[in-house]
């Protein structure tokens, strides 16, 4: 293990030796159906097509779509997707997930909690550390988890107790919970409420649940003060996660966003910052809609995905809020 004594600074590959790089995917989209007629127009001329598997991957963090591999690619990686583990992808913005993960424009290095075997993916070393602590494999899996999410460094410091370790793996846990698939009680609820204009949230149907084409190519959206019971649930939340109003604010945004879809429809609620959040310098929000307006679509989108929407800014919002604890925990 490459440690260096002065600050007991340990290289992420030497804790966790076994890693995979993303498989290259022959096509992907945000529907399944849509994709499978790309795969039978393609797998005409082209075997690779023809023996393709389609299956669900993160595509960005906070952003499932599906995508077309060739069956016998990267089989050891995707036999282990289906053991319902996490992974964490290490791409110098790190995000944790369940799902196989496709290129999204760069390759992407993802390390799991198990190998192939069921055993810990631990280097020797690293086993020993924490059986002298008493402290089990997932501890330190999710402690590398919250220091990642801090500063997207793969050089991390192990501590030396098992309190400290679990303190850290706890919060890491919880950053876990917010990008993947699992569902999480951290959710904010009073952002990004889907509302009917004019009427009441059960019209939401037919071309309401269409994505106007013109986010091809501009927003649409509204920025404007919170209202005030916007501001108090904010202000609820916040403070439930250790975080006061005030500080909130500045994370957050000190002011929201009406999204929407179309002149019919919108997400109410979504503070600034969240809109911008940005992955690789991308911002996830944005790319979701212009992915999915109804040109690029072919239809209208269905009320999962635009609960799919809500749930990945309230995702956001709340991994954001935990800012300044995993900076805190970072720090030692």
């Amino acid at each position: 293990m490459r440690v260096n004594a002065a600050i007991q600074e340990v290289v992420l590959e030497d804790l966790f030796p076994l890693s995979y790089q993303t498989p290259v995917e022959l096509a992907a989209s945000p529907d399944r159906f849509r994709l499978q007629s790309t795969i039978r127009l393609h797998g005409r001329r082209d075997r690779r097509f023809r023996d393709a598997a389609i299956v669900a991957c993160a595509w960005r963090p906070f952003d499932t779509r599906w995508m077309a591999v060739e069956r016998g690619a990267a089989r050891e990686y995707f036999d282990l997707t289906t053991r319902a583990m996490e992974w964490l992808a290490v791409d110098g913005e790190p995000f944790v997930t369940t799902l196989p993960v496709a290129m999204g424009g760069a390759p992407t290095r993802l390390v799991p909690m198990y190998g192939p075997t069921g055993a810990a993916n631990l280097a020797r070393d690293a086993r020993q550390s924490l059986i002298r602590i008493s402290a089990i494999e997932s501890d330190l899996f999710y402690h590398c988890v919250a220091l990642l999410t801090a500063h997207r460094d793969e050089r991390v410091i192990v501590p030396e107790s098992k309190e400290r370790l679990r303190q850290s793996a706890t919060l890491g846990f919880r950053v876990a919970q917010l990008f993947s698939a699992r569902s999480s009680e951290q959710e904010p609820s009073s952002l990004a409420v889907a509302t009917r204009v004019g009427k009441e949230a059960r019209m939401l149907r037919a071309s309401a649940l269409a994505i106007d084409p013109q986010w091809q190519s501009r927003e649409r959206l509204e920025v404007r003060p919170y209202d005030s019971v916007e501001l108090d649930a904010l202000t609820t939340f916040a403070r439930a996660q250790g975080v006061e109003p005030a500080a909130a604010l500045e994370i957050l945004g000190a002011q929201t966003c009406d999204i929407y879809l179309n002149e019919k429809a919108f997400w109410r609620n979504v503070p600034v910052n969240v809109w911008r959040y940005a992955h690789r310098g991308m911002p996830i929000l944005g790319a979701w809609l212009r992915d999915r307006n109804q040109d690029a679509l072919g239809r209208t989108l269905v009320r999962d995905e635009v609960t799919q929407f809500s749930t990945a800014v309230r995702r956001i919002a709340a991994l954001m809020l935990m800012g300044p604890a995993l900076a805190k925990n970072a720090e030692g």
